[in-house]
C-alpha cells in the first residue's frame, strides 16, 4: 500500500469496511458478548419475548437472540452492514431497520433492549449520548431491561498508538490506530484496496471512537428513567476497560430542560 496510502479516497465508515469488521471484530468479540449476556439474563429475568439490538451491525449478535424464540428487531446506521446482516438472517423472523440510534423510533416497545459492540462509544457529539438514552426509554415497555457496553473514559490510559495489517481474502487493509493518551477516545484509520497484486485504489475510512466519563452514562441512565442493576467488566477477567451495563426502566425519561 505504500504508493497510495498517503493519498487514499475516502468514504464513509463501513460503506467499504463492513466484511473485514465481520471477519476482524465480530468473531473476536461476540462470545463475550454472549457470556455478558447470558450472565445478566440469568440474573435478572430479563423478559425476552420481545428483543430490538440497536446497533446491529452485520447481524451476530441478533442471530444469537433468535434462540429465544420472541419477536425481534434489529437497528443499524450503515445500509452495507444491514445487508450482510440480512444475509446472515435469512429465514429468520427478524425486522432490520436502518435508523440513527440518536433518533430511535421502534414500531412498537419491546421488553429488552441490548447496544453491544461498544456501539455507544461512536456518538462522539454534545448531546449523542442522551438522545441515545431517551430513546432507548422510550422504546422499552415500563419494567423493561436494557443491556450494554462501552468503554470508559480513561480506559487503555497510557497505551501506545501503533498499526496493524489484517488481510480477509483478496482484501488487505492496514489499520492506523491513535489513542488518546489520557484515555478519551482513539480514531482508527483503515486503509484497504482489493486483489492479489493490489489491483484496486487505496480507499479509507476513519472511525472515531468517545469513551464516556462515567458519571456522563449514569447521569444519562438516570434522566432517562432507568435504574442501574449492574456494572461491571465487560469480561470475566477484564480489567475495566470495557464494562457491560445492565438497567431497568423505573419511569419515562425527564425532558432536556425539564
Amino acid at each position: 500500500m505504500h504508493t497510495e496510502a498517503n493519498n487514499p479516497r475516502a468514504v464513509p465508515p463501513y460503506s467499504a469496511f463492513a466484511a473485514i469488521y465481520d471477519k476482524a471484530m465480530g468473531e473476536a468479540v461476540l462470545p463475550s458478548l454472549i457470556d455478558a449476556f447470558s450472565q445478566s439474563h440469568r440474573r435478572f429475568c430479563a423478559d425476552l419475548s420481545s428483543i430490538a439490538d440497536v446497533g446491529c451491525g452485520t447481524g451476530r449478535f441478533l442471530h444469537y437472540l433468535t434462540r429465544f424464540g420472541g419477536q425481534l428487531v434489529g437497528v443499524g446506521r450503515s445500509a452495507n452492514m444491514l445487508r450482510l446482516a440480512e444475509r446472515r438472517l435469512a429465514g429468520k423472523q427478524v425486522e432490520l431497520i436502518r435508523m440513527d440510534i440518536r433518533k430511535l423510533r421502534l414500531p412498537a416497545p419491546v421488553s429488552t433492549l441490548t447496544c453491544t459492540f461498544d456501539t455507544l462509544n461512536y456518538l462522539t457529539e454534545p448531546g449523542d449520548l442522551a438522545a441515545a438514552f431517551r430513546g432507548f426509554s422510550a422504546a422499552l415497555r415500563p419494567g423493561g431491561t436494557l443491556m450494554f457496553d462501552f468503554i470508559p473514559e480513561g480506559a487503555n490510559k497510557g497505551a501506545k498508538s501503533g498499526r496493524q495489517r489484517v488481510r480477509i481474502g483478496d482484501i488487505r487493509s492496514e489499520w492506523r490506530v491513535h489513542l488518546d493518551p489520557e484515555g478519551r477516545g482513539s480514531a482508527v484509520a483503515i486503509l484497504m484496496r482489493k486483489g492479489v497484486r493490489g489491483e484496486t485504489p487505496v480507499i479509507a475510512e476513519m472511525h472515531r471512537q468517545r469513551w464516556h466519563p462515567a458519571d456522563e452514562i449514569r447521569q444519562g441512565l438516570s434522566a432517562s428513567g432507568f435504574q442501574i442493576l449492574d456494572w461491571r467488566p465487560a469480561e470475566p477477567e477484564g480489567s475495566g476497560d470495557w464494562v457491560h451495563v445492565v438497567a431497568r426502566l423505573a419511569r419515562g425519561p425527564t425532558e432536556p430542560g425539564a
